[in-house]
This record gives structure tokens, sequence and C-alpha cells, in this order.
């Protein structure tokens, strides 16, 4: 296997890159530092909210554009300027708030601007602790709290996703199915996490939105993830790589599978066996 023409990697965070602590393993860490300091391109992929995810950012050095909320934004990282965003429309919202208040699961609504939630409950709690750990203020997530989330939007805050937190099964499946009555797309993120955008935010789109506008080339892009939302991203470049505790379906869309998983660092060993040198 030789991948020594490969120029960029675009990488999913949770379950990928990171460990089930939420944590960047020392082995990707030290990989995708050895992979810039070459000369080779890093791109974060992934269903968070680019707010969200700062710390991470800042670990990885990141420079160019952030792809979030599953593709539905693009926000060049060095600016903070919102290059692509595909925007949830109101009415929409107030349909999907409405199904989930109807079965009362908890939810967040993800922005331009902050993370929204009615209560702090789900990975809420997540962000605050993570709020209370970071070092410094541009570190930490923006968040509101408030049962009156829709009234609560800034005029020019674009609403790009909702994020559900179901733990059954059963009752996941049955409010994913009456979502998609509606003019959405869903897709599970993560064990128990569904969500809910418009047509076409998707990873993979956002990858061909960022060839078509220069950042990188497809047939030189390294794709990285290990979810149900990750399989359009693995889909959308000739090289691709899904972690080998991936359900066999993302496995399927991906060209190379990892020897081990997030929590031994496996996106990390496999750029340094395959990429670096």
């Amino acid at each position: 296997m030789t991948l020594k023409h490969i120029k960029t990697i675009v990488t999913d965070m949770d379950g990928t890159a990171l460990t089930s602590t939420k944590e960047l393993h020392p082995i990707t860490l030290e990989a995708f530092a050895e992979w810039q300091a070459q000369g080779g391109n890093l791109i974060m992929a992934t269903g968070r909210l680019d707010l969200g995810a700062r710390l991470y950012a800042s670990q990885l050095n990141i420079k160019l554009p952030v792809i979030s909320c599953n593709g539905a934004l693009i926000r060049d990282w060095e600016t903070g300027k919102v290059l692509y965003k595909n925007a949830v429309p109101m009415s929409i919202m107030e349909q999907t708030v409405a199904i989930a208040k109807a079965h009362d699961v908890p939810y967040h609504i993800y922005t331009t601007e902050r993370l929204l939630s009615p209560e702090l409950y789900g990975t809420m709690t997540r962000y605050v602790k993570m709020n209370e750990q970071a070092k410094t203020e541009d570190e930490k997530t923006p968040y509101t709290i408030t049962p009156d989330i829709l009234g609560a939007l800034h005029e020019d805050e674009a609403m790009l996703k909702m994020l559900v937190i179901i733990e059954d099964n059963e009752l996941l499946n049955k409010v994913r199915a009456e979502f998609l009555k509606l003019d959405v797309e869903t897709v599970i993120s993560g064990p128990n996490l569904l969500d809910v955008m418009v047509g076409n935010s998707t990873k993979g789109a956002a990858v061909e939105w960022l060839a078509e506008h220069g950042y990188l080339e497809l047939e030189t892009t390294l794709t990285c993830g290990d979810n149900e939302n990750d399989i359009s991203m693995l889909q959308s470049t000739p090289q691709s790589l899904a972690m080998c505790n991936a359900k066999d379906v993302v496995k399927e869309a991906a060209t190379f599978i990892s020897e081990v998983d997030s929590n031994e660092g496996g996106v990390g060993r496999f750029v340094k066996q395959h990429l670096l040198g």
C-alpha cells in the first residue's frame, strides 16, 4: 500500500481522533503534528459545532477551514468567517422541536453562534464541564440554557441542526421516522445521538465544497471516520479510513480499516505507518 501522494487528511473527531474519554490520543496528536510539520494539510470534520471543538483545534494547530454540524457549516478557522452554511428554516425547526417535546426527549439546537438547550441535560453537561476546565476564554463553548430556544435567537443567527438524545433504540427509531416526514435528513452521530438537518448537510458535501473552492483535491485527500454521519465523507474521496470498531456499513464505505480503535490511537498509527516517512 502506498499513500505518499496524499496531501490532505480530513478527520472526524469523536470516535476517530478522540478517545472514548474525549481526548486526543498521544499517538494521534503526535502523528498529526508530524504530518503538518512535513507540509501536510489537516482539516477537522465534526458533528459538533466548531465552536464546541476549539480546544481540539488549538491542540491540533488547525489553520484550514473546519467542517462542523455534519457539513451544515464550514468556517475559516483563522478569520472566523463563515464560508458556507445550510440553515434550517424556522418553520422546520418549530416542527422538529414539537416532535422532541411530544416524546419528552432531550434536545439541543446548534447555530452559527452557540449551542442552545431548554435544560442543562444531555451533551450540554459535557460542555459545561469542558468550559470549567478550559485554560482560556477562547477554548470555551458558547451556550445558552433557556426554555424558549427559538425565541432566544438573534436576528442573523442561523440554525444548523438539532441533536436529539434517545437511549431507547425503539423510541429513537420511532422519533426518527416522525422527523423524516418533514423536509429534513437524519443521521446517527454517536451512541444514542440523532442529528436532524436540512437536505445536503453532509460531511461528504462539505468535503466536495472545499474541493470546488480550491482548499483540497479529492484525489490527494484521505478522509477518516467511524460513524453513520461519516459515510458520505468516506465515499467522497478515493482513499478513506474507517475505524476498526465502526459498524459494517461504515467500514464498507471506506478503502482502509484501522488496525486498532481510537482508544489506542488508531488513526495516528495509520498515518505514521502509511503517510509519514
